[in-house]
């Protein structure tokens, strides 16, 4: 879960995607000097399955990590 406000989110619009999108957009904002806090949450699932698909999703945001 991301909390995004002012510029994070009127002035870098977020890219599509599943997964990955969060981390490109994460790396837009770094590099447009955007500043980044990280808060840590509690993640709570009641018997909902994940919609992770573990390798393609994984490869999906290591490529989004390594690329531009």
């Amino acid at each position: 879960m991301r909390l995004l406000r002012g510029r994070a989110l009127h002035e870098i619009p977020p890219p599509e995607g599943r997964f990955e999108a969060e981390t490109r957009h994460l790396k837009r904002c770094l590099r447009a000097g955007v500043p980044v806090a990280w808060v840590p949450i509690r993640a709570i699932y009641e018997g909902e399955p994940s919609a992770f698909r573990p390798l393609l999703d994984s490869a999906r945001i290591a490529k989004a990590l390594l690329g531009r």
